[in-house]
């Protein structure tokens, strides 16, 4: 076995480094001691059972003393060397880079047993995460995986647990969006032991891809077309926050808005590539400043991108009242609601997109809103009315008529009736 030859430090490195651990002392303490009592319920329960499983089957009080003093001093030591073993998984953990790759062995020489590997890096807000893991077999037996990523403080945002055959190779990519600045963590474990060892290799890269809510807000009026950037990374998820900001517009009637956004569904895909998405996005407020006139609606439609998903679409109030609420439907069928206004004045309207389920790795949505125009109301001329109703101007006419028809058959009647009355003979007396 080589032996590897140390290095003795200098003097000014010697000091400088017992300076950092001596400034780094309290802050240990103090957080060991809140992660003792994150576990101190648990230590109570288990020592009141104790005790009373003692009082019932143990008749001497000294012994009782006795368990109850070992059981206590086992839970503590128990619950340090925990605390201990987690540190020492966490002061293991090496910083990565974006764009920089982390390779090397996922075993432990000479015997290939199971091996840890932890990585810390910080990412803003408005952000997409895309770790890619690759895990080889070089030799000997099938081997365990385990691949967890999540905040640094503890617990996993999305897992997995793998078996990797003999000579294969697999490919991990896990894929999360962050709606604020956060430390993560990347956990990767081989299981192997001396009786059943593994040689594993692995390579790990980090990529971040910056996105936003509503990039871009387009402004229409009057045939006319407006574009600005709002001062949006990612919409607030609640009333309360987006109140807090300024409104994404201001529509008078007869404009209107559009803008694209997106959420973050959870998604897995597994094969011979693993493909894990996720995120904290699932819910985007926008706050919207309105003018309207008595009889003007505001009406908004949400679509989804992708045919799987289904989106709610609340209209609100700053107290969190709904207006009018819709579903989307499968298909990217939109999603309506709308709001009418009886009196002139200002207010100030929430929109708020609420991720119901999608069978998608990414999904976006685009959101549009009218305000429109009071409905004029016809004119009616006034008209003077005729002289005979039309009824009453056809029964004169009728009757008219049929008086013409009778003196003219009289006439004719008469007529005829004196032509008559006059003989007329060809010779004389």
């Amino acid at each position: 076995m080589e032996r590897t030859p140390t290095r003795r430090l200098p003097a000014s490195t010697a000091k400088s480094t017992a300076e950092v651990n001596s400034q780094t002392l309290h802050p240990n303490l103090f957080i060991f001691f809140f992660q003792i009592l994150q576990v101190l319920p648990k230590i109570l329960v288990i020592i009141d059972s104790w005790e009373t499983f003692l009082t019932i089957h143990t008749p001497l009080i000294t012994m009782r003393k006795v368990s109850l003093i070992a059981l206590i001093a086992l839970l503590i030591l128990a619950t340090i060397a925990t605390v201990r073993a987690e540190d020492a998984i966490e002061n293991k953990c090496q910083d990565i880079k974006e764009g920089e790759v982390k390779e090397g062995p996922l075993s432990e020489a000479p015997e290939y047993t199971g091996k840890t590997e932890c990585y810390l890096f910080n990412v803003s807000a408005g952000y997409t995460i895309a770790v890619n893991i690759n895990v080889t077999h070089i030799q000997f037996l099938s081997a365990r995986i385990i691949i967890g990523f999540g905040p640094s403080t503890g617990g996993y945002y999305l897992y997995y647990d793998d078996i990797i055959k003999e000579k294969e190779k697999k490919t991990y990519q896990l894929n999360w969006y962050t709606v604020s600045e956060e430390k993560f963590k990347i956990i990767l474990t081989a299981i192997a032991d001396r009786y059943a060892p593994s040689n594993l290799s692995y390579a790990i890269k980090v990529n971040l891809k910056h996105e936003r809510d509503a990039p871009t807000v387009v402004i229409k009026s009057d045939g006319k077309q407006s574009t600005y950037i709002p001062n949006i990374v990612d919409a607030p998820p609640t009333v309360d926050e987006a109140n807090k900001t300024v409104p994404v517009a201001t529509l008078t009637p007869g404009e209107s808005l559009s803008l694209n956004g997106s959420l973050s569904p959870s998604y897995s895909e597994r094969g011979n590539i693993v493909k894990l998405y996720g995120g904290n996005d699932i819910d985007d407020v926008y706050l919207i400043h309105v003018k309207p006139e008595a009889g003007s609606s505001l009406r908004v439609k949400l679509t989804p991108s992708h045919g799987s998903a289904t989106l709610l679409l609340s209209l609100m109030t700053g107290d969190g009242f709904i207006l009018d609420a819709s579903y989307s439907k499968e298909g990217r069928v939109p999603a309506t609601a709308q709001v009418n206004f009886t009196r002139q004045g200002e207010q100030d309207i929430f929109i708020k997109v609420s991720l119901v389920r999608a069978n998608a790795p990414e999904l976006g949505y685009t959101l549009e809103a009218e305000l429109t125009k009071p409905v004029q109301k016809p004119t009616i001329t006034e008209q003077q009315p005729p002289l005979f109703p039309e009824s009453q101007a056809r029964t004169i006419v009728i009757g008219a008529s049929a008086m013409i028809i009778i003196i003219t058959i009289a006439s004719v009647i008469v007529g005829r009736y004196k032509r008559r009355g006059t003989t007329t003979y060809g010779y004389e007396w």
